[in-house]
């Protein structure tokens, strides 16, 4: 069976919708190029087929159809393609007011707006084309705060649809004009960053364009797992400062204070179950980069390990390029099995999993010790008298690495930004041991603060066995064994161990 032929040229808005429409349906067409600029579509040889000269035209079986919406329905129906959802009514009926609400409000009003814009006619009064697109932007803000309810990533519904590819189309053609960025539409304007990513916008619009002076955004999109705990959240926030990234933030309810916050903040924020791959892949579609982490929980039968191969399998099979992933060193591995710390060897058992997988580039970002766990009730802290006495389990000849976990996605960041030797960053703020930890906290405290050295495995009934030994590692390997931390000291500055205490001490009064 021969294909349909299809009659267009790349600069028309309405043949780029149904050359979209194919691209992003999975339709072979028989493209033929009608040169408008060289008046290709009044020879008689078009003509015969398509006697008004529009352009796009369609022959199928026969048939000579023209008029862009008649020739996507027509192929939506043909093909039975999911872009177009005729058999499910429900969503048939927004998807199709949607895309009607474009067609009738917005499309002429662009298509006169860039022909009047362009080279090929007198320039009308500055007055007419900036109350034009005034009018223009007016329509998109309505779009705004109606559409992309049920999900950031689509106009109507959680799937793509020919409003989608519809909106793409428009956008596409302000883009030529280098005003596709509407003020006061936070929503679109952060959809269309992220569409311009999709694998189906990428293959339907390279090199088509080129010769018009149209690129894609230079923004990459980075999605970051579990955005709204301490360690994403610190990710999310040195990406949205540099204002270089389109963030999405994964969380297991976007309906929470913190996740709203986010998205107030310019953050596509999605939902996400590191513990269901199926439920991470649509939200990591069109990423370049993605940021995971597992979740220890104290005392669980938590499976770091199997979180972690989730979010790398997930990253995968959406195409992702660039695999970021907090991981850490493996006690069982450095100690020949004798010690094991679950959650260390859990993630890095994740790490070397995905370091197989072929992504183009994969990077550990290796969290250090965080300043802030200095203060959990499992220190021992106890008050008697007018001091304070705090157990620390780790010798005084042995310093660990820390940092404000606030900090850590300075090196995310960097990971992004730069190539990293071995592809291993293992960050470090400063070195620490108990005298330290008992001078700053002394500096901070207004009563005295005594620091004991404590055996580990004398605080299991409070530690529990995974953590004991992971200060037993710390003595016995060093928190990053043997490997090098000089590039994380050498390409930031961290707040200084005291200065840390001092923002988040509150068991006795700061001096």
């Amino acid at each position: 069976m021969s294909l349909p032929e299809f009659y267009w040229f790349p600069i028309s808005i309405n043949a780029r919708l149904v050359h979209y429409f194919a691209e992003a349906s999975g339709i072979e067409l028989d493209r033929k190029l009608v040169n408008l600029t060289e008046g290709a579509h009044k020879q008689p040889s078009y003509l015969e087929l398509f006697p008004t000269g529009v352009v796009p035209g369609l022959v199928d079986d026969g048939q000579c159809i023209y008029e862009s919406s008649t020739i996507v329905r027509y192929l939506a129906l043909k093909f039975e393609s999911d872009l177009y959802p005729i058999n499910d009514l429900k969503l048939f009926g927004k998807v199709e007011t949607a895309y009607e609400t474009l067609r009738s409000d917005v499309w002429n009003k662009i298509s006169k707006y860039s022909y009047l814009s362009s080279s090929l006619v007198e320039k009308p009064a500055e007055e007419e084309v900036a109350k034009m697109k005034a009018d223009i932007d007016t329509n998109f803000k309505f779009i705004n705060n109606l559409w992309f309810q049920e999900s950031p990533l689509y106009a109507i519904g959680t799937e793509l649809t020919i409003v989608d590819i519809a909106l793409a189309v428009l956008l596409t053609q302000l883009r030529l004009l280098e005003q596709d960025v509407i003020e006061g539409a936070d929503q679109l304007n952060n959809w269309w960053i992220a569409h311009q990513h999709s694998a189906g916008f990428k293959r339907a619009h390279t090199g088509i364009l080129d010769n018009f002076g149209f690129t894609l955004s230079d923004k990459k999109v980075v999605t970051v797992v579990g955005a709204t705990g301490q360690q994403g959240g610190s990710v999310v926030n040195y990406l949205l400062e540099s204002g270089n990234y389109v963030v999405r933030a994964i969380t297991r309810d976007n309906t929470t204070e913190k996740s709203r916050a986010l998205s107030a903040r310019g953050a596509i924020v999605l939902e996400g179950d590191v513990n269901v791959k199926e439920s991470l892949i649509p939200s990591f579609e069109g990423s370049d980069v993605v940021f995971g982490v597992t979740f220890f929980e104290y005392n669980s039968d938590n499976d770091e390990y199997q979180q972690g191969k989730n979010i790398a399998d997930a990253a995968l099979e959406a195409g992702v390029s660039h695999y970021i992933f907090s991981d850490l060193v493996s006690p069982a591995h450095l100690s020949n099995e004798e010690l094991v710390v679950q959650h260390f060897d859990d993630k890095w058992k994740a790490a070397e999993y995905a370091s197989e997988l072929g992504f183009d580039r994969f990077t550990r970002v290796r969290a250090p010790f965080y300043i802030n766990n200095l203060l959990n009730p499992y220190f021992g802290v106890k008050s008697e008298g007018d001091s304070l006495k705090y157990a620390f389990p780790v010798p005084d000849d042995t310093k660990i690495p820390v940092i404000d976990v606030a900090e850590y996605g300075f090196f995310v960041r960097y990971a992004i930004e730069n190539e990293i030797e071995y592809e291993t960053l293992n960050v470090v703020g400063q070195m620490v041991n108990a005298e330290d930890i008992r001078t700053a906290l002394n500096n901070v405290s207004s009563v005295p603060v005594e620091v004991l050295v404590t055996d580990p495995l004398e605080m299991v009934s409070v530690l529990g066995e995974d953590i004991a030994n992971m200060f037993i590692h710390f003595h016995k390997h060093g928190y990053f064994g043997d490997e090098s931390t000089e590039l994380s000291q050498s390409i930031f500055e961290a707040t200084d161990i005291e200065e840390v205490f001092r923002k988040n001490w509150i068991l006795s009064p700061i001096k």
